[in-house]
Parts: structure tokens; sequence; C-alpha cells
């Protein structure tokens, strides 16, 4: 509602960006970092695309380093188990590889690279898992 009346009054300049819409498409594909496609009526995250990969390495990294704190008790050879101990290296290594997959790889970041290097940010962070190991 106000946004016409905004553009009635002038308020609101439209700028034409040059493209067409193969280009736009392009530039909103590499923009966004993934592409919706619609398949029966469900909206689908196109799993090649380079945030889909960024989030991949991310959410594995995490996964595979924090799942054997929880069921290395249930181990046979307990902290010794050769799984424990390759899904700890495993994820600390998808942990690491993913600021430099953000910053050499990839052409629009997951995550800002400044905020990965940061020291306010990383000194929260830190933080944040200080309180919740504490709890």
């Amino acid at each position: 509602m106000k946004q016409r009346q905004a553009k009635r009054d002038g308020l609101v300049k439209l700028r034409n960006s040059g493209r067409n819409w193969k280009q736009s498409l392009v530039f909103y594909y590499h923009e966004f970092d993934h592409v919706l496609a619609g398949c029966g009526g469900k909206m689908l995250i196109k799993a090649g695309s380079p945030i889909v990969l960024g989030v991949l390495i991310l959410v594995a990294g995490f996964a595979l380093f924090l799942l054997p704190f929880g069921i290395a008790t249930y181990q046979a050879d307990k902290w010794a188990s050769a799984s424990t101990i390759t899904m700890i290296v495993l994820g600390g290594v998808l942990l690491l590889i993913f600021p430099v997959y953000e910053k050499y790889i990839s052409r629009q970041g997951f995550v800002p690279f400044s905020l990965l290097t940061d020291r306010t940010v990383i000194g929260a962070c830190l933080n944040a898992a200080t309180l919740f190991v504490s709890f």
C-alpha cells in the first residue's frame, strides 16, 4: 500500500539493470547461489550449487566432530575405537576446509569471510561454546 504511494509521489526510482532475462537469471543464480526448481509443486534446492556445498561441508564437519562425543561410551573400545577417532579427525578436517572453501572457491560465500577472521566474532563463538559446555 505504501509502496504504491511512494511510487506515485516519485520517491521510488526504478532503474534499469541493463540485463536481459537470461543474464538476470545467471546473475541471481550466483547472487543467491542456489537454484529453485519446480518439481511436482515442490521447491527443491539444486544439490550442486555452491551455497549447498558450503552448508554441507559445515554441517558434515559439525556432525562428524560432535557425534562421537555422544556415542563413544556405547562403543566396545570406548574412545580407542577406530570409528570414534575417524569421525573426530574427519569432522575436524571438514571444519578446517570450510573457511578455505569460503575464501577461495565459492563465488558468493555462505558466511562473509571477514566474519570468520574477526576476533570479536571468534570470541563470541568461543564464549557461547564455553557456556554451552558448562550446562
